[in-house]
């Protein structure tokens, strides 16, 4: 088929769906003509309403478990990373070779520094210190990024900071290292 006879097939198949879009409710539609309103009838009067039943307030029975005089078992108590890490021992050829890693790594830090560095097998303990929070928190964004320990350090726990009496910030890291 030429490229004209399928342009004419095209449009003619379009004209076609128009026609049948704007003929295809004819017969429905109303006759032409003005529209009467039926005339309004006259309403019976209402009958008054009836009272309405009185509503009375039922209460609502509440759950309760039931009282039992044995004590409830304690749950046991989670390890945590400052746990875990006291129950290390310390394997000295690694844990030197580690710290002065760790050490080497954190050097450059700017606001807060490396107080102290203890490894045992596979856990560190870094205090960091710092004169105000801005500097510690300088300094964690450093410590969680690829200049610090990201690539070296599986995973990493921080401490909440405590105030020294001297008025500085002291906080805890310890980093978990695959052997």
């Amino acid at each position: 088929m030429s490229p004209r006879l399928l342009a004419v097939i095209a449009i003619a198949a379009i004209a076609g769906g128009i026609a049948w879009f704007a003929l295809r409710d004819r017969g429905d539609a109303p006759p032409p003509g003005p529209i009467v309103a039926p005339a309004p009838t006259k309403p019976e009067p209402a009958a008054p309403p009836a009272p309405a039943p009185e509503r009375t307030a039922v209460p609502t029975p509440q759950p309760s478990l039931p009282t039992t005089d044995r004590p409830t078992p304690a749950l046991p108590k989670a390890p945590t990373p400052v746990d875990l890490y006291a129950h290390e021992q310390r394997d000295v050829e690694w844990a030197k070779e580690t710290e002065r890693e760790i050490e080497k790594k954190l050097a450059h830090l700017s606001g807060a520094s490396l107080e102290e560095t203890e490894c045992h097998q596979t856990q560190c303990k870094l205090t960091l210190t710092s004169a105000d929070e801005k500097g510690l928190g300088a300094a964690l964004g450093v410590l969680q990024s690829p200049q610090g320990l990201v690539g070296l350090a599986s995973s990493m726990m921080l401490t909440a900071p405590t105030k020294r009496a001297d008025g500085t910030l002291a906080l805890n890291a310890y980093a978990t290292f695959e052997r």
